[in-house]
């Protein structure tokens, strides 16, 4: 019997400059500043995209910053994917890791990688399975040290006109629906649908019935970080105050993204407390 897909979240590209993300108080890396003939190196800037300034990690995802010569905001995401597939569509036949997986998602640009099943105890593929995975030596580690403090990738926002229409197109591939909550936004009522990509979330948000032919796009990107009552002196005036998040006994700051020159909206959220491991829990006292 074929193992359903699995997917998980590795790289997002953004169209911002690492001056606002370091704004924003994190770690940006590039090859320049990495020696090359530090093994622990190895692998950490292999494929970013051409014209990329400079790198960010975040819980095992790598996330490439390219200027401001392209659309801006989140531009584009890899994801990896395992198993043998169970959906609906021609897509999810068969066990050929080179059956072909759409570029456009629903509007969304994506590039996949195949990785071997690995078993694992939460239903999800391995760490191992990523392809950045920046925390296997004490070396590495230290790449996703913030001083924001951030730990984790909670969930990347999509916007759709058509939520049925961009369920259809994701479970066509495999990816199945976490929950679904309907909820407001500015006195309109809005349907928030959740799918697992590894240890972040996809949070699809649109209308109750569809208001257009428009395909999907990115919106925004929620960070953990268990800093969050003191980012002000990391980050300034940069931040709005905390208010309880949607998700029961968690909080969230939006960044002010204009202040900081980051090209698209930014939450940073108290984290899930299972994401943290005991080291990023002492980094980030």
């Amino acid at each position: 019997m074929p193992t359903p897909r699995r997917f998980t979240l590795e790289e997002l590209v953004i169209g911002d400059v690492p001056e606002a993300w370091e704004r924003a108080g994190f770690a940006v890396w590039s090859p320049d500043a990495t020696p090359s003939d530090a093994r622990w190196a190895d692998g950490l800037f292999t494929d970013v995209p051409v014209g990329t300034l400079g790198s960010v990690f975040v819980g095992g995802i790598r996330i490439n910053l390219v200027g401001h010569d392209g659309p801006g905001g989140i531009e584009g995401w890899r994801l990896a994917w395992s198993g043998q597939g169970s959906g609906s569509g021609s897509a999810n036949s068969g066990d050929d890791a080179s059956v072909s997986l759409p570029h456009n998602l629903d509007g969304l640009p994506t590039t996949w990688r195949h990785t071997p099943d690995h078993p694992s105890t939460d239903g999800q593929p391995a760490a191992d399975s990523a392809a950045y995975q920046p925390f296997d030596s004490a070396d590495r580690s230290r790449l996703a040290i913030h001083p924001n403090g951030a730990t984790a990738i909670d969930h990347v926002v999509v916007m759709t006109p058509d939520v049925d229409r961009t369920i259809d197109a994701a479970e066509a591939i495999g990816l199945r629906v976490r929950r679904t909550v309907d909820t407001e936004a500015n006195g309109v009522a809005m349907r928030q649908t959740f799918f697992v990509l590894g240890t972040a979330l996809m949070e699809l948000v649109g209308p109750l019935e569809p208001t257009g032919e428009d395909p999907s796009v990115f919106f925004g990107l929620a960070v953990s970080t268990p800093k969050l009552p003191g980012l002000d002196k990391i980050i300034g005036d940069g931040l709005g105050e905390a208010r309880p998040a949607v998700q029961p006994g968690r909080a969230v700051r939006s960044v002010k993204a204009a202040a900081l020159g980051l090209s698209f909206p930014m939450l940073f959220m108290s984290p899930r407390p299972e994401t943290l491991s005991r080291e990023q829990r002492r980094h980030a006292r």
